[in-house]
């Protein structure tokens, strides 16, 4: 027993020293990027391994960039979840927005297709809600692979007229309202009573996309299929497909070899922290959602809020200021009043 209790101790004790590193000699920036505990830059400055980020610098532009080591992946943002403001159905959700290769058919000299699955499994990173499939360039069907719940695709093709087909069980991303809350919060919509929604969005005439499932996917493929159509237009053979968190329109995203030359597309994951670190979850001083969620107003003292989900099997934990404060719910008291 006296053993176990020194070991919980040890625990405690490097947690709460890794808070004090954190806090006073961790670089918390790289480029124009900011890096939240508990991503880090150094030993000892980030939670664990998935977190650790290697400052970079561009071999062109002299610039340097965060790189997310364990994935393999150029950070271009990171954020906290927004505050808890006490409803039960509330989600809280934090982001990081990684740089992802484009898959391509038919740019190459041989014609080969390019690209493979991301796969996240094990990780504490999963796809987010607001990314969608765009493909690009003529003949063009393009599908998510890996994924549940539902079929994703859409198909791209190159004809003398704006009209577009419907496709069956392949739901098309559009304008409509109703997508509202998949689309990223930066998004501001194109469609207008001036313009018509086929003149705007990709409709199919060029480029397509579809929403991708929400709930936690951690593999997903893509996979480019040629379309033969005797109403399509000639040329354009390459063909480009990806994973997006950013909208395109018919205005610029007509071009595979310009999807191709750039050679990634920005998509977002939702992050959380692994629940199999109780040490450090404790530390936080957080009080459980649910626990938060059915204590009386009056006799509510937390400051910050975690709470508990489980994704591939596999659980995890994201922690939140409460409403009425600011700050990192990851390092231990950091959540102070407005």
């Amino acid at each position: 027993m006296r053993g176990n209790n020194n070991y919980s101790f040890l625990i405690l004790l490097y947690f709460l020293i890794l808070h004090i590193l954190r806090s006073s000699s961790c670089i918390d920036k790289c480029g124009d990027i900011k890096i939240p505990f508990p991503f880090g830059i150094g030993n000892g400055c980030y939670l664990d391994e998935w977190y650790e980020i290697v400052c970079k610098k561009n071999a062109s532009s002299g610039k340097e960039f965060p790189f997310l080591f364990k994935i393999k992946m150029e950070v271009v943002n990171i954020s906290l979840p927004i505050n808890y403001d006490g409803y039960a159905n509330f989600r809280l959700f934090s982001s990081i927005r990684v740089k992802s290769p484009i898959s391509s058919v038919g740019c190459s000299s041989d014609g080969a297709e390019s690209g493979s699955p991301l796969n996240l499994t094990d990780s504490p990173f999963f796809f987010g809600d607001g990314n969608s499939l765009v493909a690009v360039g003529c003949n063009n069907k393009a599908s998510l692979t890996n994924v549940e719940t539902r079929m994703v695709g859409c198909q791209s093709t190159c004809t003398t007229s704006n009209n577009s087909q419907s496709i069956p069980f392949f739901e098309t991303f559009g304008c409509s309202s109703r997508y509202q809350g998949m689309l990223p919060t930066n998004y501001i919509p194109v469609c207008n009573t001036t313009k018509k929604r086929e003149e705007t969005i990709c409709n199919g005439n060029g480029c397509c996309q579809a929403s991708a499932p929400a709930g936690g996917q951690q593999v997903i493929g893509v996979t480019i299929a040629n379309i033969n159509d005797g109403n399509l237009t000639t040329g354009g053979e390459c063909k480009v497909a990806f994973l997006t968190d950013e909208v395109y329109t018919l205005a610029n995203a007509t071009k595979p070899e310009l999807f191709l030359s750039e050679g990634h597309a920005t998509v977002s994951l939702g992050w959380f922290i692994q629940t199999k670190n109780l040490s450090f979850r404790e530390l936080l001083g957080c009080q459980n959602k649910d626990e938060f969620d059915n204590t009386q107003l009056k006799r509510r003292t937390a400051k910050c809020t975690c709470d508990n989900h489980t994704i591939s099997r596999t659980s995890y934990a994201s922690c939140a200021c409460l409403k009425g404060y600011r700050g990192n719910p990851y390092l231990r008291d950091d959540c102070k009043g407005k």
